[in-house]
């Protein structure tokens, strides 16, 4: 025998398959549900000896008997969320994280331009420090002043160290 097979298996689903069309499930959920519609209506009285006593009937002896509304156990039920409730959250989170990631996506984007302009500069200076030419400035007075050779070597001691921070 199989795992998993059952041999009464036929017979419960031909059982099953009568029971529902001779249209006997409607008078089972009344069945059901009668003793739940009759639960709602109880009565309180005290008897001659003082005794009080809860009933679903009232007093056998046509005693003084009051009406009590019962409610459901656990009391109200506390309001359920729409069934897609968590789903609209999930989304809305997945949203929120994909907005934030692309923004960080963007900075991390621009980071790396900023740096790339920037060791394109540093290497464009490093070129000209080293080309061998007499680099110079000129002063207030429209004047060509020339870089020592101090000066050379210690611009192109900054624009090594910037490259290797930048590259």
């Amino acid at each position: 025998m199989k795992m998993g097979t059952d041999p009464d298996l036929p017979l419960r689903r031909s059982i099953l398959s009568r029971f529902v069309r001779s249209g006997s499930v409607p008078i089972l959920i009344c069945m059901l549900a009668a003793p739940l519609a009759f639960a709602q209506q109880m009565y309180k009285w005290k008897d001659e000896k003082g005794v009080w006593h809860f009933s679903e009937n009232p007093p056998p002896d046509g005693g003084k008997a009051e009406k009590i509304e019962v409610k459901p156990v656990g009391g109200e039920r506390p309001a359920v969320p729409p069934p897609d409730s968590w789903r609209n959250k999930e989304l809305e989170s997945k949203q929120q994280k994909a907005k934030a990631e692309g923004a960080d996506a963007i900075a991390k984007k621009r980071e790396e331009e900023r740096r790339a302009e920037k060791c394109r500069a540093y290497k464009a200076e490093l070129d000209n420090l080293t080309g061998g030419v007499r680099l110079f400035h000129l002063n207030d007075k429209g004047e060509r002043v020339f870089m020592e050779d101090k000066e050379r070597h210690e611009r192109i001691e900054d624009a090594k160290k910037a490259i290797r921070e930048n590259c």
